[in-house]
Parts: structure tokens; C-alpha cells; sequence
């Protein structure tokens, strides 16, 4: 097999990509892997159903190495490991690199990720032999790649992946590339912001690209996907999923960092906040809180260190765990985040909305209920913050005290947001009336400063859980 004449960086990938699918062949033929491979429709059904599944994008986790681009990304990785903490985030399937000389995988990497998510095999897929060999390695969907195969040779590689159940995710660069993959009618429609050719990443041109994608076919944005608000624009541009390596394989907590990814499409209608026990935290659990909050800002007689938030953390079950801060730098925030292991950081001082505009995780932003100063902070952190937590304008943390309603249901109008501010189950039906996502409380749940009440918050809980149905 010949490999095609390409441009740039990729040409000596895919030669050796070609050179290395020949020797598989001469070890096993085309006619020993068409014996051994039969049509499994179901796999495209469930690679899919994963994916699209909701709310918000979906996430196709990758398992890789290295890249030409980045170097080594996680030097001595177990990526089965690495996959199963995929898995327990929330990711909705995985991609396998299985490129050998220049991203150092191969197909044992795509058997050897032994976990219930569907698989992608991501390679440069250049001949019938690589679509029926990575049925057999067993995947359920493959990458095929516009810039790589001529119309004749795309059109035979997507029919023969539809023969075997196979899902296609099929990746362009460009209007051209564009053009010629619908006219295959692919599962999926990969836009990358990454020029092969070059390396180069021009999110802005993706995002143009991914606007001219047809309803009918999902998009999946590819590449330069960093941050938790990099995958709101994504969603925003039209992506019905997105596709992420190098992030997540350099990330200490890929579990948390997905799970709070996941978090920006489903905002929680109730976090408990001020968590400094484990048993409290354990009761704010067992209520049925969506968030816990535990307190990092050293004014606050609710701080707790690291470690212990590391303890409380644990606790957490499924619930979303929120780091609160105020003053803190973006430096800070991103170390103890990944030594707790937080799902959200929610900013509450003096900090600047640029130092934080492609922080990992999602970030939350206090806002003063004050029709001045509201909408001002408001404006300047609308492209940074995921979602915003309105509470009183007399501290930059928690006072217990009630908000102007009236002001607050002006900045719940036009922003995703939770309410706080002394709120307890008595409150909450007027609170109700300000429109927010969902409510945040704290003192009004405590017998003392960090010490809930779990009589107070059952019924916090129930009550908020039963206005917002």
C-alpha cells in the first residue's frame, strides 16, 4: 500500500502510518481478518446513544501518549486507568489513539482500555485492512479523515465501517473538506481547529466551520479544547460534542475536570455551602443536594485546608463540590482544586475576570444584589463565569442576610444563576420569586459557624428540590 502525497508535518506521519499497516498485513492478510470480523450494528447504536445522550456536549475522552505537537503527555500513564477515571467523570466514550512512531500507541492500547465506555479508534485510517482490523481490536466507532483520502477511497472506507456497525466520525479542516464528507453522509462530522499540515490551532475558524454543519449531521469540535469555558463555546458554536486529549491527559484530576464540564449543562438547584464535617457533608448528601461548598478564604470561620477539604471531598458521592474562594490567585486556585479534587471554583474577592478566562474548571462568580454594582461585575465576568451565585452586597463573603429580590430577579433575568443569602426552607418560596436556577445557603442551615443542622437541611433541600420540579 502506497501512502498518499501530503503537505507539510503529515506527510512522514501517514507514510509510516502506511508503511507499518503493510507489515500488519503480511503477518495477518486481508482475507484471515474478514473471517474473523463480523457486522455488530449495535456498536455505531451505542457509540452514538453515548454520545448524544445530553445534556450539553458529550465528551470523547482520549487516551494518548504524545503528540508531534506537545511532546509526551503523561510519560508512564496506565491507560486503562487513565480511562476508568474518564469513566467515573462522566465522559461519554473514549478515544484511542493507536498511531505508532509518532504518538506512540498502537491497537493493544484500544484492547487494553478495559472499561464500559464505546471506543473510538483514532488513527489515519488509510485502507479496507485498518477499518476491519479495528473491528476486531474492538472498537465501535473509527476517525476517518477527509485530508488523507481521496473521494473514492472515503466513500469505500465509510460504506465498509456501515457494513460492520462501525460508527464514522469524519474529520475536516475546511469549506473543501467539508463539502466532500457530507457527500458520505458520516455519523458524525469532526471539525478540527488543528491544521495538520502546520500544527497550528485557529479556534475562531472552527467555530465558522462548525456553523455551516448541517442540523442533521452532530458536529464534534476537535482540538484546542482547554478549558471548561472553551466547551461552552464549543456548545455554543453548534458542537453536540466535544473531543479532548491533551487537556485531560496533563490534567492530575481528569475525573473532577469532567465532572465539572458536565456541570456547566446542568446547572444544581441546591448547594449546601460552609461544609467543614465530614458528617455534614455525608447529611447534605444523603438530602439530596446537587452541590457542597467547601470554604478556602481564610476570613471565613468556615475555612478549611486543603487536606481536610481533600477529606470532605471524599464524602462527596456524586454531588458537585464547589471551592470557595476570595482573593485568591488563579495559581492557588488551580493547586488546591486539584489537590482537593473540586468539580467548580467559585470566586468571591477581588479577583480579576482575565486571570481566570480559560481556567480548567468551571468558574462561578459572586455577584452583589445591588442594581449598581450588580450588572457591573455582571458585564465583566459574562464570558468567564459558568454561573453566578447573587448574595448581599455588605461582604464579599456569606453575611446570612437577605437580598433586594426585586434587584436580584433583575440579574436572574439575564444570567444563569443560584440565589443566596440567609436562605432557609421558611424563605424559599418568596426567594422563589426572583427566578434563579437554584438556591445556595449556608448560616441558615447551622446550629454554629461550619456545624449544619440536618433536620435544617432535609428541609432546605426537599423544599427547594419541590419549587424548582
Amino acid at each position: 500500500m502506497s501512502a498518499p502525497v501530503l503537505p507539510g508535518r503529515l506527510g512522514p506521519i501517514v507514510r509510516d502510518v502506511a508503511r507499518r499497516a503493510a507489515a500488519r498485513r503480511a503477518e495477518s492478510p486481508l482475507a484471515a481478518l474478514r473471517r474473523e470480523v463480523r457486522p455488530e450494528p449495535a456498536r455505531r447504536q451505542r457509540f452514538l446513544d453515548a454520545l448524544l445522550a445530553g445534556p450539553g456536549p458529550g465528551v470523547i475522552a482520549e487516551c494518548k501518549r504524545r503528540s508531534p505537537s506537545a511532546g509526551d503527555l503523561a510519560p508512564g500513564v496506565d491507560l486503562a486507568e487513565r480511562a476508568a477515571a474518564y469513566a467515573r467523570g462522566g465522559a461519554s466514550s473514549l478515544s484511542v489513539l493507536t498511531e505508532e512512531d509518532h504518538f506512540a500507541g498502537s491497537l493493544a492500547d484500544l484492547r487494553a482500555v478495559g472499561t464500559t465506555l464505546p471506543r473510538l479508534r483514532k488513527d489515519f485510517l488509510l485502507d479496507e485492512g485498518m477499518v476491519l482490523e479495528s473491528a476486531a481490536a474492538g472498537a465501535d466507532a473509527v476517525l476517518l479523515l477527509a485530508c488523507v483520502l481521496d473521494d473514492a477511497r472515503l466513500a469505500e472506507l465509510r460504506a465498509l465501517a456501515g457494513e460492520l456497525g462501525l460508527a464514522v466520525l469524519l474529520e475536516v479542516h475546511d469549506e473543501a473538506e467539508l463539502d466532500r464528507a457530507l457527500a458520505v453522509s458520516p455519523d458524525l462530522l469532526g471539525v478540527n481547529a488543528r491544521d495538520l499540515t502546520t500544527f497550528r490551532v485557529d479556534p475562531e475558524r472552527a467555530a465558522e466551520l462548525l456553523a455551516r454543519v448541517p442540523d442533521a449531521v452532530p458536529a464534534v469540535a476537535e482540538s484546542g479544547i482547554r478549558s471548561a469555558a472553551d466547551v461552552r463555546r464549543a456548545a455554543a458554536a453548534g458542537a453536540r460534542a466535544v473531543l479532548v486529549g491533551e487537556t485531560l491527559m496533563r490534567a492530575p484530576r481528569p475525573d473532577a475536570v469532567l465532572r465539572g464540564w458536565r456541570s456547566q449543562f446542568a446547572p444544581p438547584r441546591t448547594k449546601v455551602c460552609g461544609l467543614t464535617r465530614e458528617q455534614d457533608v455525608a447529611a447534605a448528601v444523603a438530602a439530596g443536594a446537587d452541590a457542597v461548598g467547601l470554604v478556602f478564604a481564610p476570613a471565613s470561620p468556615r475555612v478549611v485546608t486543603p487536606t481536610r477539604g481533600a477529606a470532605l471531598a471524599a464524602v462527596a458521592s456524586d454531588a458537585l463540590v464547589v471551592g470557595v474562594f476570595a482573593g485568591v490567585t488563579r495559581g492557588e486556585a488551580e493547586r488546591i482544586a486539584a489537590e482537593v479534587g473540586l468539580h467548580a471554583v467559585q470566586l468571591c474577592g477581588d479577583e480579576r475576570p482575565a486571570d481566570f478566562a480559560d481556567f480548567p474548571l468551571p468558574v462561578w462568580r459572586r455577584l452583589p444584589v445591588d442594581a449598581v454594582t450588580g450588572p457591573r461585575e455582571a458585564a465583566a465576568w459574562r464570558d468567564v463565569a459558568a454561573l453566578f451565585v447573587l448574595d448581599h452586597p455588605a461582604a464579599a463573603g456569606g453575611t446570612g442576610r437577605r437580598v433586594e429580590l426585586e434587584v436580584a430577579a433583575r440579574l436572574a433575568a439575564d444570567l444563569p444563576c443560584l440565589l443566596a443569602g440567609g436562605l432557609d426552607a421558611a424563605a424559599l418560596p418568596a426567594a422563589a420569586a426572583a427566578g434563579a436556577l437554584g438556591f445556595d445557603a449556608s448560616s441558615a442551615l447551622e446550629s454554629a459557624p461550619g456545624r449544619k443542622d440536618p433536620e435544617r437541611v432535609r428541609a432546605f433541600v426537599r423544599t427547594a428540590h419541590e419549587l424548582l420540579a
